[in-house]
C-alpha cells in the first residue's frame, strides 16, 4: 500500500486477478487489465448541498466517461483501463480536482472532501481544503451527465476494461418489500461480461445494507478516519453500469422511432412490462437528454431471461426480480456508412427490427405483484449502446 498526497486524497493497492472478472482487493477489476478507482465522498454543511457529482474524464478534460451522483458519505467504484485521467467532484458551492494515473491490476482508493473542515485522516495523508466557489461554466457542466462519450454509432469504448463490445449504462435497481430486511446483493458477470461503475461501491462482497419497507437503501455511511459513522445514505436505488458482449442480446424484436418519440416508447415499454411509477419515472428522468443525437433511434429491448445469461443477482434474500434493458442504435445515413463503414460483427443490429416488440406487448401486456413475505420485488432497468474501439 502507498499513498500521495493531491487535491484529493488516495491510497492505493495492487493484487493479481482471480476467475473472470474479479480481483481479490478492495473494489473489482477486469480480467483483461484493467484498474479500479475506488471512492468516498464527504461533503461539508456549507457547500450548501447534500451530494456531489463525481465526474470522471481525459486528462484534459475533452472526453467524459463517468457523470454521477454520490450522497455525503456514500462510496462509488469506477473500472478504466491504466492510464491518466481527470477527476473532479461538484457540490453546491464547493469543488475539487485532480489528475490520477491507473495502473494494471490496480485498486486505487479515493477519499473526495469538499468543504472548509477537511482535516487530516488517521493515516496521515492531508486532504485539502476544497472549499471554493463554483463558476457558472463549472456548475453547468457538473450538471451534465453523458451516458458515454459518443463517436458514430456508439460509446467511446479505450477506456473501458473488458472484452464485450456494448456498454450497459445507467443500470438501477429499485425495490418494494413489505418489512425491513437486511440485504446483501451482489452482481454475478457470466464470462466476457464485467462492472463497469457502481454505486455503493461494490467492493469485495457486493451491495450490504438495510432495504426499508418504503423502498428506500441504507448503508453505513464513510467518515474523514475511516471508519462507520452512526449516520446512513440513503438511496431511492442501486446503480451499475457493466460491459456486455452483444452476441447473447436479441436483435429482432424491438422499435425504430424518431428520437422525440424514442423515449416515449421506451417509457411505454417498461408500463407494458409491469414497472411500477417510481422507476418508470426516474427512467424518464434520467434518459431525457441523454440519448445519441440521430433523427432515428432503433431500440432492442433485453428481456429477463436474456439478462440472466450476462449477469445474475447473488443473494440470500427471496424475492421476485422484473428486469429490462434497451439497447439503442442509431440509425445512420448512408453518406456516413461510406465514409466509415459498420464492422462486419455489428452489421446485425443495424436491420429494421422483425418483430414490433410493443406491439407484441400489448397483446400480452405483464403485471407484477409483490411477492408472499419475506420476499422482495426487484425492478431493474438499463440502457445500452454498442461500443467503438
Amino acid at each position: 500500500m502507498f499513498k500521495c498526497v493531491l487535491s484529493l486524497t488516495l491510497a492505493a493497492s495492487l493484487g493479481g486477478c482471480s476467475k473472470s472478472s474479479n480481483i481479490e482487493g478492495e473494489s473489482r477489476v477486469s480480467a483483461s487489465g484493467g484498474s479500479a478507482i475506488r471512492g468516498s465522498v464527504i461533503v461539508g454543511a456549507e457547500c450548501g448541498a447534500s451530494s456531489a457529482r463525481i465526474h470522471l474524464s481525459g486528462v484534459y478534460g475533452a472526453q467524459s466517461f463517468y457523470n454521477l451522483t454520490v450522497n455525503s458519505g456514500g462510496t462509488f467504484d469506477f473500472q478504466v483501463n491504466p492510464g491518466r485521467y481527470s477527476l473532479a467532484a461538484y457540490a453546491g458551492n464547493c469543488t475539487v480536482n485532480s489528475e490520477v494515473s491507473t495502473q494494471t491490476n490496480s485498486v486505487m482508493n479515493y477519499q473526495i472532501c469538499l468543504g472548509s473542515n477537511c482535516t487530516r485522516i488517521a493515516s496521515g495523508a492531508t486532504i485539502y481544503n476544497s472549499f471554493s466557489k463554483l463558476t457558472e461554466t463549472t456548475a453547468e457542466t457538473s450538471l451534465m451527465g453523458p451516458t458515454c462519450q459518443w463517436n458514430l454509432y456508439g460509446c467511446a469504448g479505450w477506456m473501458y476494461p473488458g472484452w464485450g463490445d456494448a456498454n450497459l449504462g445507467k443500470a438501477n435497481i429499485y425495490f418494494s418489500t413489505k418489512e425491513d430486511v437486511a440485504l446483501t446483493l451482489d452482481l454475478d458477470f457470466s464470462k466476457g461480461n464485467n462492472a463497469l461503475a457502481a454505486i455503493p461501491s461494490l467492493g469485495k462482497t457486493g451491495w450490504n445494507g438495510l432495504l426499508r419497507k418504503n423502498g428506500n437503501l441504507e448503508f453505513a455511511s464513510e467518515t474523514l478516519d475511516g471508519s462507520r459513522s452512526p449516520k446512513k445514505v440513503s438511496l431511492s436505488s442501486l446503480f451499475y453500469e457493466a460491459q456486455i458482449n452483444s452476441k447473447l442480446l436479441q436483435f429482432e424484436h424491438g422499435f425504430c422511432e424518431p428520437k422525440k418519440k424514442a423515449l416515449s416508447s421506451m417509457v411505454e415499454y417498461l408500463r407494458l412490462s409491469g414497472f411500477t411509477k417510481k422507476p418508470i419515472e426516474d427512467f424518464e428522468t434520467q434518459l431525457k437528454d441523454n440519448l445519441p443525437s440521430a433523427e432515428t433511434l432503433c431500440i432492442y429491448p433485453q428481456n429477463q431471461n436474456i439478462i440472466e445469461t450476462i449477469v445474475s443477482y447473488r443473494t440470500p434474500l427471496k424475492m421476485e426480480s422484473h428486469r429490462v434493458w434497451f439497447l439503442v442504435i442509431p440509425r445512420m445515413e448512408s453518406a456516413l456508412l461510406k465514409t466509415r463503414p459498420i464492422p462486419q460483427k455489428f452489421t446485425q443490429w443495424f436491420n429494421v427490427p422483425k418483430v414490433n416488440a410493443i406491439a407484441e406487448l400489448k397483446k400480452a401486456p405483464e403485471s407484477r405483484a409483490i411477492a408472499s413475505e419475506p420476499a422482495a420485488l426487484v425492478e431493474e432497468w438499463g440502457v445500452g449502446f454498442l461500443l467503438e474501439r
